[in-house]
């Protein structure tokens, strides 16, 4: 057998494997944080939003609360709803080849690491780096711990930036470790892609941040184990700091342009949980969770409970502090073993962000630790290969160095296929929601778990089933899906006024967020209560204009209402928002031959579609529908309010004097509606008319009862 052939036929059989192991999973459904990120997510649906995936956090997802800069990782999915039209199957599919790539390339990166050159005191000969290097990537590519990452669309960003980390990291070993000569000329294209790529690891998700530090470990170990060790450390980083400066102003660049993009904290807020038990919690999961899953294979679960550690004399946390100190103990003694430390280092390193780094709302997820699993599965590869040589080495073992062989030889194969077993049926659990919500569940899941569990058994007609799994949620936390579900539940097992309670309490619980108010609106309109299910549409849509399930529904609602002005309204913001969604082009071109009487409209519909439009974003619409609405009733109370508020938001001081005379206007209309009070201060705090200004916060500090509207006005008079 050739040499070449074994060369490409060790990698390619990885490819196979990783194939037979996801291929179950291709079709899986869109789960957990993909319907925000992706399905309902307009941005994704047009190629020519790809600028501005670089320029604006808005568009990495529809809720407010959990933006991120990440142009790369979004290209890569607007790439991949092009090729499907919104199928998962591009999604998994890429994921997937992303994954083989990665065991391909640390294949490429073991393959330079184990070599004598690289490692003069501890590398493996060079009839066994090759196998090492392909035993390393093997392990990896088949890591059941590797499958959250490959099956979890919105999770595609890890292996896409481990995908660019690994190819810069490469480039970087191959460079400059001395085993091969390279051109001036070429020695730049290699540099130029291997600075590029960590620039786009760094763009598709933060964790490649930890690349830097990576590459000076591997490069401070070969000074430390070289016999050139007895030189000093200044000539040392004379000799070397260049190599590292371009690593540092990407950093630095990327950091500066996230900062100007995102508005918000690199991280979750700190108000998630305190710093102090954070970084206790985190210490313990690093042992006790992410390396004990690593290592003993154990029982996976997306949607773990993972309880927060708050004092450093718990057990675990002192059990993890001990098992560290031994680690860096072991590595001191083997501090001459370049690849023993550097891949033992590696770990924890990839890890740091996601753990220490910053404060996020999940404690622990598996598709964190997907880089980390790659240094893991090096350490295991070369470990286990030098082992072998070890043995080699001592003499006759068993009688006969061939029977030694064949053993090696079937104990790997058999590791390796109990591997692809646990991956293979782990994978199979993302095949459905109803799969991998009904394990999440029944195995230790959050309250989410058992809610999303809930959701799959009553779409199935289940609904008692759904009741009991939904109530569980209710009762191990209080969040508002999981009463918005229960109520809808219940609303589908008859239970009205049971449905009602249950999503009256999620708005009340919850009034910043849209869902309940869409729910609430939903079931309303089912039961024939439409004026408080319009109201309660409107004021989702006030929360999150770019509600796409909510303006759906509240164009049907119109629809079925007959009102085919406010209809169309609400289908042109959707065609504003995604021009894909051929149910609303489909439907607006029943309007091509309608014409709208605007001032036959009644009064009421014109205050309703002037507020529509203002909750949509359309304020010079909604501008023109207040005036109108004046015409017929110039004594309209809240007509006029909205209108003087429109004009204030707009500000300019042909705007800011309009609106000052609407808000007086409120008050001849209405004395008592004291909130005019509080904005015709702020329109007199604007224009400059201070003397004005104070009268009115005062006069509002007097009979205004609204906490923020009256700590505002304290704050101006102070």
């Amino acid at each position: 057998m050739s040499a070449s052939f074994l060369y490409w036929a060790r990698p390619l059989s990885l490819l196979v494997l990783v194939g037979a192991i996801y291929s179950s999973s291709l079709d899986g459904p869109f789960v957990f944080d993909d319907w925000h990120v992706i399905a309902e997510n307009p941005s994704i649906r047009q190629l020519n939003n790809l600028p501005l995936f670089f320029v604006d956090q808005t568009h990495f997802s529809i809720l407010n609360g959990n933006q991120g800069y990440r142009p790369i990782f979004l290209t890569s999915m607007a790439l991949c709803w092009w090729a499907g039209g919104g199928a998962p199957l591009p999604f998994h599919l890429l994921s997937m080849l992303l994954h083989a790539s990665n065991a391909f390339l640390l294949i490429l990166i073991c393959c330079v690491a184990f070599t004598k050159s690289s490692d003069p005191k501890g590398g493996l000969s060079n009839s066994s780096v090759e196998w090492g290097a392909w035993l390393s990537g093997a392990l990896f590519a088949l890591h059941p711990l590797a499958t959250e990452s490959i099956n979890y669309a919105s999770s595609q960003s890890v292996p896409l930036a481990s995908a660019f980390f690994l190819i810069s990291l490469y480039l970087f070993m191959a460079v400059y470790s001395g085993a091969e000569s390279f051109s001036r000329r070429a020695k730049w294209v290699y540099l130029c892609v291997c600075y590029v790529s960590y620039g786009l690891a760094l763009l598709s998700k933060p964790i490649a941040i930890s690349l830097p530090v990576i590459v000076l470990l591997w490069e401070f170990l070969g000074h430390y184990v070289h016999e050139s060790t007895q030189k000093a450390w200044k000539q040392w980083w004379k000799a070397h700091w260049k190599r590292f400066v371009p690593y540092v102003v990407i950093s630095m660049a990327y950091l500066w342009v996230r900062s100007a993009v995102v508005l918000g904290p690199f991280g979750g807020p700190e108000f998630i949980r305190p710093i102090f038990d954070h970084y206790l919690t985190q210490t313990k999961a690093l042992v006790f969770y992410y390396l004990k899953l690593s290592l003993l294979l154990g029982k996976q679960n997306v949607d773990v409970v993972y309880s927060i550690s708050n004092s450093p004399f718990d057990l675990q946390v002192i059990g993890a502090l001990v098992f560290l100190c031994g680690i860096i103990w072991t590595l001191v003694l083997f501090r001459y073993q370049r690849n023993v430390v550097f891949w033992s280092l590696w770990f924890p390193v990839c890890l740091f962000l996601t753990t220490y780094g910053v404060v996020l709302r999940q404690v622990v997820n598996e598709h964190r630790v997907y880089l980390s699993l790659a240094g893991l599965c090096a350490l295991f590869g070369f470990l286990a290969v030098k082992g072998w040589e070890q043995l080699q080495s001592n003499g006759v073992v068993f009688g006969q160095r061939k029977v030694l062989s064949y053993a090696a030889s079937f104990g790997v194969v058999i590791g390796l296929m109990g591997m692809v077993y646990h991956a293979s049926a782990r994978s199979n659990v993302w095949e459905s929601k109803l799969t991998l919500w009904g394990d999440a569940a029944r195995n230790g899941g959050t309250w989410r778990a058992h809610m999303n569990y809930g959701i799959q058994l009553r779409g199935m007609g289940r609904l008692q089933e759904s009741a009991e799994w939904l109530e569980r949620a209710v009762e191990n936390g209080p969040y508002a899906f999981a009463h918005i579900n229960l109520g809808l539940t219940y609303f589908e097992l008859g239970k009205t006024d049971e449905a009602l309670g249950y999503l009256y309490s999620a708005t009340m619980g919850w009034p910043m967020a849209p869902e309940p108010w869409f729910y609430l609106g939903y079931v309303q309109n089912k039961i024939g209560d439409y004026v408080r299910a319009e109201f309660n549409y409107l004021r989702a849509l006030k929360l999150r204009p770019r509600y796409l399930t909510a303006l759906r529904e509240l164009a049907d609602f119109y629809a079925a209402q007959k009102l085919q002005e406010d209809e169309r309204i609400v289908l042109q913001h959707v065609l504003a928002l995604d021009s894909t969604q051929l149910w609303a082009k489909s439907r607006i071109g029943e309007f091509e031959n309608f014409q709208s009487s605007l001032d036959s409209t009644a009064p009421a519909r014109l205050f309703t579609q002037a507020l529509l439009l203002q909750h949509l974003g359309s304020s010079d619409l909604a501008i023109q529908r207040y005036e109108r609405l004046l015409l017929h009733e110039p004594g309209h109370r809240q007509g006029t309010f909205n209108l003087a508020y429109a004009h204030m938001l707009q500000g300019g001081s042909g705007s800011l004097i309009k609106s000052a005379g609407l808000f007086k206007k409120v008050l001849e209309i209405d004395p008592l509606y004291v909130e005019a009070l509080h904005h015709l201060a702020t329109v007199s705090w604007k224009v400059g008319e201070k003397e004005e200004a104070i009268v009115y916060d005062t006069e509002y500090l007097e009979k205004g009862q609204h906490v923020d509207l009256r700590q505002l006005s304290k704050t101006r008079l102070q």
